[in-house]
């Protein structure tokens, strides 16, 4: 057999590593995908890790991943048996109690290093389907309502704390990128989706309850205003305290008939259709008895449940930005180069805002009246480009 020779191995490593430092450098100048997450303790996240962490192991993610038997959890474990530590997901998390928490996606960014909430699963989800770095901001407090605390500008009256404290922290994480992730290069960023988990404390008043549909509509409003991303995908998962069946306890019961729907018929109203959508968590509730603790509130820090939460609102976020990317596809294959002949800008703009998505480039032409008239002939033009840019 003829030996390769030192030049040809010298070349096949020095490929080998341009190529892999090309993948890289194409990786890290893709924009990051930024994700929002917001709510309150349970958005926070309760779902015990560890089978010795509360009074019963039944529930934990250590149980879970040890005794189902299907394939819902193999991907978040190594052939070791190690928590999979996904580092092309960055997860920010400034927790009320025990400081900001950053780093890459893994267990431990619940209300402690012992918890989980929907961020774990949903964070799986979207790193698979983009190839982007993507990052999650956690933005939530325990014991907050929508109708006080989160009380969005739109409904009057005055402006939710923890609604402005929301806005700052999404505004300040986004404005720190290099600093809290050396990993991030400059390459910008696009707020690719927001999700709301919350809805507990305003079952408490019939105020509150009564008017968490309005509510609801105007946060979904002001938010995407007050982060300039107007058509920004927006998955709603809902209260799913005490599950499908009816319950005695009163709280839960008006979480099943007032806060359960008003979130329903917010996720359904025609204007935002394509870009809104429910996520629904009731079937994941377990009882106390399958739980690690007595927690009706904290869907009793099951963190089977929590992983269901976070999958079922990974997987109707990822059907919304398939539709906007379709939706887009569309509009763009079928306005291919047109052409526009209007004189006037009021009458241009009129023309190419018809139907089109926020980001389109067009070409068109400009000629001078008398030249549009003659028989249609344009004798001469100037190609110019535009970018069609909604304000909301």
């Amino acid at each position: 057999m003829k030996k390769r020779s030192s030049f040809s191995s010298l070349a096949v490593t020095y490929i080998s590593c341009f190529c892999l430092s090309f993948s890289m450098q194409g990786f890290s100048q893709k924009k990051l995908k930024v994700f929002i997450l917001a709510g309150q303790s349970n958005m926070v996240g309760q779902g015990e890790i560890y089978a010795n962490g509360a009074s019963r192991a039944i529930g934990s993610l250590e149980y879970e991943v040890k005794h189902n038997r299907t394939d819902r959890y193999k991907h978040i474990v190594d052939k070791k048996g190690n928590w999979v530590v996904r580092k092309d997901v960055w997860v920010l998390f400034n927790r009320e109690d025990e400081g900001l928490k950053k780093g890459n996606l893994t267990i431990g960014f619940g209300s402690s290093d012992k918890a989980i909430g929907p961020e774990f699963q949903f964070g799986f989800l979207l790193g698979d389907y983009y190839s982007n770095q993507v990052l999650i901001i956690k933005t939530a407090w325990g014991g907050k309502s929508l109708g006080v605390d989160f009380r969005p500008p739109g409904s009057g009256g005055v402006t939710g704390i923890y609604y402005t404290k929301m806005i700052e922290e999404v505004n300040t994480a986004l404005t720190n990128l290099s600093t809290e992730f050396p990993g991030y290069k400059g390459q910008g960023y696009d707020i690719a989706g927001f999700v709301w988990n919350q809805g507990w404390n305003d079952a408490g008043s019939p105020m509150l309850y009564n008017e968490y549909e309005v509510n609801m509509v105007n946060f979904i409003k002001d938010v995407r205003r007050d982060l300039h991303t107007p058509e920004m995908p927006f998955v709603i998962a809902n209260c799913g305290q005490g599950g499908l069946l009816p319950t005695p306890d009163r709280w839960m019961s008006n979480v099943q008939h007032y806060i359960v729907q008003a979130q329903a018929a917010a996720a359904a109203k025609p204007e935002f259709a394509g870009n809104v959508a429910l996520a629904d968590t009731r079937s994941f509730w377990k009882d106390s008895l399958e739980s690690p603790a007595d927690e009706v509130h904290h869907y009793n820090r099951n963190a089977g449940t929590f992983f269901m939460m976070g999958d079922a609102a990974g997987h109707k976020m990822i059907n919304l930005l398939k539709n906007s990317a379709d939706k887009k596809a569309s509009i763009q294959k079928g306005i291919s180069n047109p052409i526009f002949t209007s004189t006037s800008k009021r009458q241009i703009n009129k023309q190419l805002s018809r139907g089109l998505l926020h980001g389109t480039t067009l070409r068109y032409h400009t000629a001078p009246r008398s030249e549009l008239a003659a028989d249609e002939k344009m004798c001469s033009y100037t190609y110019k480009t535009c970018t069609i840019n909604f304000s909301g």
